[in-house]
């Protein structure tokens, strides 16, 4: 089932929700690349803002194949060169335009490095989006693209795009006020005319069981009545095959069609997201060869809520960083590395904070 964000994702740059000094700017730029100029453009700001929503919106208007990548993909030195080689080359079917998404804080050096290598040799259009770049790791990739702040949406505006979608959808808009994260707004849209998360629970139980233990036809219907992007549902799909299959063999192979799926997963944006489906599904799906009479408890994907707890922990991080730097007048990253570390140990610092330390949020 289509997220309701993915389809009533903005088709033209105009469409974007506030923001209009981003989207002047963004319009300047696809001028300049027209005129071949070829600065990278970097888009900053709070999540849920819309900037990959614009990277979207960009290649739909402009025609131009849109090419994605994860700065946590630069582990890997394969699709290094493919980013390398989206943003140095023409397309087949046009312009490419390269996106990496996901930088932070928390991004190493050493990748950073790699896509500022990226950045450094694009002669097609590159996108980078970000939350944060004020850190001086940043400061190569800063002095090399041309910079675009996303401010937080007002209500007015969120309220706005959701009624429209509401409406679209033929749903009753019953919130009344409205946070600036426009994507978790949406989110929350959608959840409230779905099932509670209870039965959604034994919805997606019961599709990931199909997936194991029921023919082709029915393990892809599974997929789409999970009520889950692709992307969240092969992640359940990963995370529970060794549960499900006990022969050796049947779980190599079972990874294996995952791995092979994953090749179309990369270019989604070409339309091959049918492959992604039938290779990774229907792979898994065929690699079992014993039907096992035994029932399974299957388990929420790992990586997902290690994430999750990873992002809570840098909120709080970035909380507690803020009021330290308040108080002293510096900023919350000096605050984080050079004031926070000598006061751990003061009790009413951690009485304050109600944690033992900063590690052990």
């Amino acid at each position: 089932m289509e997220t309701w964000n993915e389809k009533h994702s903005p088709k033209k740059i105009a469409e974007i929700a506030g923001n209009e000094n981003v989207k002047e700017e963004t319009i300047l730029w696809i001028r300049d690349v027209s005129k071949g100029k070829t600065k990278p453009l970097m888009l900053f700001g709070p999540t849920g803002s819309g900037k990959t929503a614009l990277t979207k919106a960009i290649a739909e208007e402009k025609n131009w194949s849109l090419v994605e990548f994860s700065a946590h993909d630069f582990y890997d030195e394969s699709k290094v060169k493919n980013a390398l080689s989206s943003a140095t080359q023409k397309g087949l079917f046009g312009t490419n335009l390269t996106v990496i998404d996901n930088i932070s804080e928390e991004t190493e050096g050493k990748i950073i490095t790699k896509i500022a290598e990226v950045t450094r040799k694009a002669t097609e259009p590159l996108i980078l989006v970000l939350d944060n770049p004020w850190t001086q790791k940043f400061i190569g990739l800063r002095l090399g693209c041309k910079m675009v702040e996303f401010k937080k949406i007002n209500s007015a505006d969120v309220k706005t795009t959701l009624k429209n979608i509401s409406e679209e959808e033929g749903v009753e808009l019953k919130a009344e006020s409205f946070s600036g994260d426009l994507r978790s707004e949406i989110n929350n849209l959608q959840a409230g005319v779905s099932t509670d998360n209870r039965d959604r629970t034994v919805v997606v139980f019961d599709a990931v069981r199909k997936i194991f233990n029921s023919n082709l036809s029915e393990s892809l219907k599974a997929v789409d009545g999970s009520g889950l992007d692709l992307d969240f549902f092969i992640k359940w799909v990963d995370e529970n095959i060794p549960v499900e299959y006990e022969d050796k063999k049947e779980v190599a192979e079972a990874y294996d069609w995952l791995s092979k799926g994953d090749v179309f997963n990369g270019n989604k944006s070409r339309g091959l997201t049918l492959y992604y489906k039938i290779v990774s599904i229907g792979g898994v799906n065929a690699s079992k060869k014993t039907n096992y009479r035994k029932f399974v408890k299957y388990s929420f994907p790992e990586v997902i809520r290690r994430l999750s707890e990873s992002k809570k922990r840098r909120e709080a991080v970035k909380k507690i960083s803020s009021e330290v730097a308040a108080r002293f007048h510096c900023s919350t990253n000096y605050a984080k590395t050079s004031i926070i570390p000598y006061l751990q140990p003061i009790e009413e610092f951690k009485k304050t904070f109600n944690i033992q330390s900063i590690e052990s949020l």
